[in-house]
Formats: structure tokens, sequence, C-alpha cells
């Protein structure tokens, strides 16, 4: 079964620190996106343990070595 088309609400445009959410959209979460979020889960289990938190980023931090985006992750 698909998902119908649906609108995303979002919470607000934030920033951090972090290499991934540098300039962000957070999304409010809601029934659609927790289905797409489990469905993607049950699809890629083996990618380990993630944190539901629907955004999109915009801008991504630069001059940073993919060892400090890895210990960033952990």
């Amino acid at each position: 079964s698909g998902i119908e088309p649906f609108t995303v609400m979002y919470k607000n445009v934030e920033y951090s620190s972090e290499w991934s959410k540098t300039l962000y959209i957070q999304f409010l979460q809601s029934r659609q996106l927790t289905q797409i979020y489990k469905s993607l889960q049950d699809s890629f289990k083996d990618i380990g343990e993630y944190s539901f938190d629907p955004h999109t980023s915009l801008i991504y931090k630069k001059d940073m070595t993919d060892d400090e985006k890895i210990a960033e992750r952990q």
C-alpha cells in the first residue's frame, strides 16, 4: 500500500553547529512521516540506530574531515 500525497507542516527554521544541520527546516511529526520512517527503518535494518527527527538540511558545514563527520554522529 502506498502513501497518498500529503502536506508537511514545518515547525521552524533553525541552525546548529552540527555538520548535517547547519541550517535546516524542522518539520512537525505526522502520521504520514512516521509511516514513511517506519517503512524505511524496516528496509534498512542494518544501518543502526537513528532518532527520527524530520528535517531538511539547507546548508552543510564546510571544512570538516570525514572522521569529524562520523564522530559527530556517534
